[in-house]
């Protein structure tokens, strides 16, 4: 719909930092992530918290993950379309395949709720720095947030 449409980052202090973000792009990124997501979604519900959240950290704590993470996170407040694209990327990647696992009225929602502490963890994390979250090994992250996924999506 948008073609080779670009979305450009608005941060100027880092945007040596960050790369520009097409639809192609960002089609690419979730199709090598969609393995470790659908994996979630084959799974049981116990523990899925725990899976969730050692995904997430795994694609934000790799080096090119990171970067291309970061660039998502800083366009999102700003563009429409990356918001759109971060939209239709939990969509797919998350929501979706999880709320077919919990196979419960409100599962979207559920689900939904474990996507907004996962933004606000990324954000905490890697774009504030907020410490001790930004130093706290990816393990002590996973114990600490998992129950919280864990009880957002079974309670």
């Amino acid at each position: 719909m948008y073609g080779a449409h670009r979305v450009h980052c608005l941060d100027r202090r880092n945007q040596h930092l960050q790369p520009d973000i097409d639809e192609a792009d960002a089609g690419k990124r979730n199709r090598r992530f969609a393995p470790q997501h659908d994996a979630l979604a084959e799974r049981t519900i116990e523990e899925i918290g725990r899976r969730i959240i050692t995904v997430f950290l795994g694609v934000w704590e790799s080096p090119d993950g990171q970067q291309r993470m970061k660039g998502l996170l800083r366009s999102v407040v700003t563009s429409e379309e990356v918001s759109r694209l971060v939209r239709e990327g939990l969509l797919q990647m998350i929501i979706e395949p999880v709320s077919a696992v919990l196979g419960v009225p409100d599962a979207r929602l559920r689900v939904s709720l474990v996507a907004s502490q996962l933004l606000g963890v990324a954000l905490a994390r890697y774009l504030v720095e907020l410490e001790p979250l930004a130093t706290a090994t990816p393990a002590e992250v996973i114990d600490r947030i998992a129950p919280v996924l864990q009880h957002h999506l079974t309670a």
